[in-house]
């Protein structure tokens, strides 16, 4: 098997980004409206959050939908294809929380010596 067409390198390409797996953590439980997913993400911008949504959209990993009405507003969701992706988002984050802050557990072992 070529690296090209190799399932785990195409799953970590559509994965990587510094805020996709944020993104699809802030959207498992329930569909968000873009301003709402913004405001729960903190530090991205609005051009960044729409470049990665974007790329999900494309990746089949979430669906956009356009709310018509007064004010049109527009919902992410996870399609069929990323709710398959809860379980790796939660492991990712369980492992992420055993590891602790990398930069202090590097200083408290220089410590140690």
């Amino acid at each position: 098997m070529t690296k090209s067409n190799c399932p785990a390198e195409e799953a970590i390409r559509a994965l990587s980004g510094r805020w996709k797996l944020s993104i699809l953590n802030a959207i498992c439980d329930r569909p968000k409206h873009f301003g709402e997913l913004r405001r729960s993400l903190g530090d991205i911008t609005q051009k960044m959050l729409t470049q990665q949504l974007r790329q999900m959209e494309r990746d089949g990993i979430i669906q956009r939908k356009v709310i018509t009405g007064k004010v049109p507003q527009v919902e992410y969701s996870l399609t069929p294809s990323g709710k398959k992706l809860r379980p790796i988002v939660a492991a990712i984050e369980a492992w992420g929380a055993t590891r602790g802050n990398p930069i202090n557990r590097r200083e408290s072992m220089l410590r140690v010596r």
